[in-house]
């Protein structure tokens, strides 16, 4: 559903309420949305009776807020255009919502079937310093910096092409703000932000954190690579080695300790769980070199296994008056 052209701003106005779990919905930025609670089906319901299909976006304080009230939504908003509506039978509808301007709730009405809410707008904020320049100009390097990155999940240049696009630096500001998934309470702080500098601040803070982390994500991954490629390595090595001794008629590092070891372990009549460790130290042993620092502590730990008198034993002399 195409929303019909928008109409000149309004200072202040009344309109149905919808609140939200878990995001905030930043001026022009559209965001999904499943409503399915009976007073924001009746809100949503109002709006798409308007001309342009307008509602208020507030985000709830408290997700778990079954039912909320005035006192459980953020005071700044946003007025949205209900972009697009789909119907999940009688009791759910998804909406696509692009928000248009930000607001402030003046007053809540909670009476009918459907919230509404008396707002004024918030303009942007229009005033420039050099330090809000300054910080403008390093958010946007540094957002393209992380969206450089490997553990980034931007595509590649539509983060230039989308900030290139924006003319309003804040409109640039809430755009990174909503890619970078903050959690709900940086987000609604960087929305409510009265001047550039304080938002281009937090927003500066926060790329700087996203960076960092990044990076250390990408060092763990490097670590995680080498470490794998070395035991590849070393699986390879081993398999040349196994190969280059069965061609010169060697079954192991030390062929002819193994060759010995093996005979004696099967004529000492090992109980089964001990033979069964003594056939795992046996394949250890032919797969080390015999200046291996294992390899003579394997070859002694054998010898000893198969020397012990597994099948011996003698009669108990079971007189208590003669011991």
């Amino acid at each position: 559903m195409n929303t019909a052209t928008k109409p000149t701003t309004l200072q202040s106005a009344t309109l149905p309420l919808l609140p939200v779990k878990g995001m905030v919905l930043f001026v022009n930025i559209e965001h999904p949305v499943v409503v399915g609670r009976p007073r924001s089906l009746a809100a949503v319901e109002k709006a798409l009776q308007a001309e342009d299909k307008s509602i208020l976006v507030v985000t709830q304080r408290n997700s778990d807020t079954a039912e909320p009230e005035r006192a459980d939504v953020y005071d700044v908003g946003t007025r949205a255009y209900i972009h697009r509506m789909d119907r999940h039978g009688d009791d759910v509808v998804s909406l696509v919502l692009r928000g248009a301007e930000r607001v402030r709730i003046k007053s809540f009405d909670s009476s009918g079937p459907g919230l509404e809410a008396h707002y004024e707008v918030l303009p942007l904020p229009e005033e420039s310093t050099d330090t809000a320049e300054a910080l403008h100009r390093d958010i946007v390097e540094k957002a393209q910096v992380l969206g450089a990155m490997k553990s980034t999940e931007w595509p590649k240049g539509v983060l230039t092409k989308m900030l290139q696009a924006l003319k309003h630096p804040m409109e640039q500001i809430y755009v990174l703000a909503y890619l970078l998934k903050l959690d709900v309470a940086k987000q609604q702080e960087i929305h409510e932000a009265s001047t550039r500098e304080d938002a281009m601040r937090l927003l500066h803070k926060a790329l700087v954190h996203e960076i960092h982390v990044a990076t250390l994500q990408e060092e763990i991954a490097e670590q995680a690579a080498s470490t794998v490629s070395a035991e590849q390595r070393q699986y390879m090595l081993r398999q040349q080695m196994e190969a280059i001794q069965k061609e010169l008629g060697d079954e192991g590092g030390g062929g002819n300790d193994v060759t010995e070891l093996r005979k004696q372990i099967a004529d000492a009549g090992l109980p089964a769980d001990v033979l069964k460790a003594a056939e795992k130290e046996l394949e250890r042993l032919q797969k080390l070199p015999p200046a291996a620092q294992d390899y003579q502590l394997i070859v002694g730990y054998l010898k000893l296994l198969a020397e012990l008198p597994w099948n011996k034993s003698s009669d108990d002399k079971l007189d208590l008056v003669e011991a």
